[in-house]
């Protein structure tokens, strides 16, 4: 395998196992950790914060996992760039309101992360998104690769 193709999958994967450690560690707690931790943002409410809660660990966990194994992969990044960009503007909206959070619950409860080093991370993962874009067309193993083989 060439280098660069061993660079996109370890890409992939690294950007892919972000999400799916963020997406099990909440689906591991109880929803309502999750709610809090959406309404300490103050930009949704009621019924929008619990269903977010739901469903929020299940598409980060799913979406991580295909990215990682390569199906469907376009779509994978896409839902997953486009929620790392959604985190981005939630956290700089937080911060510019001064809201009073310590830690921003990106993990869930067993690893505390400061907002503005979280903001970092976030910002560092959605160049690491931009630069996978403009690669992911190329040759990796990949199973999109595998089917289109086989059709």
């Amino acid at each position: 395998m060439k280098p660069a193709s061993l660079f996109r999958l370890f890409l992939r994967a690294l950007l892919g196992s972000v999400f799916i450690v963020s997406g099990f560690q909440k689906l591991i707690s109880p929803p309502q950790n999750l709610a809090a931790v959406i309404d300490k943002f103050e930009i949704l409410h009621g019924s929008a914060v619990t269903a977010l809660s739901l469903t929020l660990p299940w598409v980060e966990f799913i979406a991580g996992i295909l990215f990682v194994l390569g199906l469907w992969t376009s779509a994978a990044l896409a839902l997953l760039w486009l929620m790392n960009t959604v985190f981005i503007a939630v956290l700089v909206s937080a911060l510019l309101r001064r809201l009073p959070i310590d830690q921003c619950g990106c993990f869930g409860k067993d690893l505390s992360i400061p907002l503005p080093v979280m903001l970092g991370i976030d910002a560092a993962i959605w160049l690491l998104f931009f630069v996978s874009f403009f690669f992911h067309k190329k040759s990796s193993p990949s199973l999109d690769t595998f089917f289109a083989r086989h059709d």
